[in-house]
């Protein structure tokens, strides 16, 4: 092994030892060059600090799991932060680390699929960010009433907004009475909150057929539909307008 590749492994350890928490591998390495204690008081720093940033991140989560302060502490000490990590990595890391180290109940797991939805939303929106800034601004032109026009206008198009995702849950501890889980829900940023909404299975068909043709004008979307007639997705568009699920723009 050259001097090259032993620095390297030295270093890779030493990363290692620091994101662990745990300073008994590194601090015998650090003895000449820096003191023990100020080490140790490096690591604690560097967790408290992890620690502080998922708890902001996850704030949601707090409200299904009364001890999320002793789960969190417990990953920290026990889930090295990967190198480069962002929060919201390490956050779905905990999500992931939730389901498999404990037994959440049905109602603990709506909120942890809440939060995945989030965590994608997020995700979506690094990649996305040029085409929901587009639809945005369509939709501050937009209103439902432009879906009254729609069977008289070929030239309005409809776009679906780019961010949403679905969400599956088993309980109603995240929807009301009337909602008989489980269900698929629909969550998608609008006026800069994160929405949710329950639809029939019919509206569900239509939404993935509007994923699909989008964006599209209504004439496009009746010649492609399996599933409803033109009136009917006229007057399915004017509820996604009232939701802000879709916005519309001449071509």
């Amino acid at each position: 092994m050259n001097r090259k590749e032993a620095y390297r492994r030295q270093l890779m350890h030493l990363v290692r030892g620091m994101l662990t928490g745990d300073g008994r591998d590194i601090v015998p390495a650090l003895e000449n060059c820096a003191k023990p204690e100020l080490v140790k008081l490096f690591i604690e720093g560097n967790q408290e600090k992890r620690l502080a940033k998922l708890r902001a991140h996850l704030k949601f989560m707090a409200q299904g799991f009364e001890d999320i302060e002793n789960l969190l502490k417990t990953y920290v000490e026990r889930q090295p932060l990967m190198p480069y990590a962002t929060v919201l990595l390490d956050a779905n890391c905990f999500l992931d680390w939730l389901v498999r180290s404990g037994k959440p109940t049905p109602e603990q797991c709506d909120f942890v699929a809440y939060q995945r939805a989030q965590h994608q939303i997020a995700r979506n929106a690094g990649r996305q960010r040029l085409e929901y800034a587009r639809f945005e601004d369509r939709l501050k032109h937009s209103d439902e009433l432009h879906a009254e026009h729609l069977l008289h206008d070929g030239d309005m198009c409809i776009y679906l907004n780019p961010m949403h995702v679905w969400a599956r849950f088993h309980t109603n501890v995240l929807l009301d009475d009337q909602t008989a889980p489980p269900v698929d829900v629909l969550c998608y940023p609008a006026n800069g909150e994160l929405r949710t909404t329950v639809l029939e299975p019919f509206g569900i068909q239509l939404i993935r057929e509007l994923s699909t043709y989008n964006p599209c004008t209504i004439a496009q979307w009746s010649i492609l539909s399996r599933s409803a007639e033109r009136d009917d997705l006229v007057e399915f568009c004017q509820s996604l307008a009232r939701l802000k699920l879709v916005a519309f723009e001449r071509t």
